[in-house]
């Protein structure tokens, strides 16, 4: 059976939209089935996969893309009922920034993995946190998997290395951690209808097997 991916967090601008696609893509480069399910309401990758096809008008795309409204808990209950439909296969969901809507609750209960991008400045930490607990209380039983994304590695001070001590050691007690991924500008070449080159793939391949290891161990749909 397809297994659920959420790429979920309630705090703006960890790289949440760009860690689906490209986690799409490297997984289709190992061969795998792949579907993304766009339900954030900004819909980025609708509407980059709309640009990319005028680059790309005679190419397939490398992976289905489906829309989700999550204020309509009627069109929630029919994705899921196609996406529950597939034999085989990833099915990544690139969620709301919030825990407000109606049908993120049903999301949240048929997930496998819940994937969590995030950086350690305080807010972030302090929304990662807030995240977890809400989604304890919800009754969610998914693995979590953390991942350090645009990470600055030339930010060495005493302070923050004892801050990314100290998150790593209580996030690990909840869920896995992952290698992290490095700040870069080769993820603003990303493209829906092209692998990704050497460059992309050689910058996520620690922190994405880190990811498929905790999924391919977690419950089945």
């Amino acid at each position: 059976m397809s297994k659920i991916i959420l790429l979920s967090s309630i705090k703006g601008g960890v790289g949440k939209t760009t860690v689906t696609e490209a986690l799409a893509h490297f997984m289709v480069s190992k061969g795998e089935q792949v579907t993304v399910v766009d339900a954030d309401l900004q819909k980025s990758l609708v509407h980059d996969i709309e640009a990319d096809r005028r680059k790309h008008p005679n190419s397939a795309q490398l992976w289905e893309c489906v829309d989700l409204n999550t204020l309509d808990i009627a069109n929630t209950n029919k994705v899921l009922a196609r996406l529950a439909a597939k034999s085989k296969g990833y099915i990544l969901i690139d969620c709301p920034g919030n825990m407000q809507d109606p049908s993120l609750s049903l999301l949240f209960e048929v997930a496998d993995t819940i994937v969590v991008p995030l950086s350690f400045d305080r807010k972030t930490l302090d929304a990662t946190s807030t995240f977890v607990l809400t989604l304890r209380k919800l009754g969610s039983t998914a693995k979590l998997v953390f991942v350090p994304n645009r990470i600055n590695t030339t930010e060495s001070n005493a302070e923050y290395l004892e801050r990314r001590r100290t998150a790593k050691e209580i996030l690990e007690k909840v869920g896995r951690v992952t290698a992290r991924i490095k700040q870069s500008v080769v993820f603003n070449r990303l493209d829906m209808f092209v692998q990704l080159d050497k460059y992309q793939y050689n910058a996520v391949e620690n922190a994405f097997n880190d990811i498929l290891e905790v999924i391919n161990k977690s419950k089945l749909l």
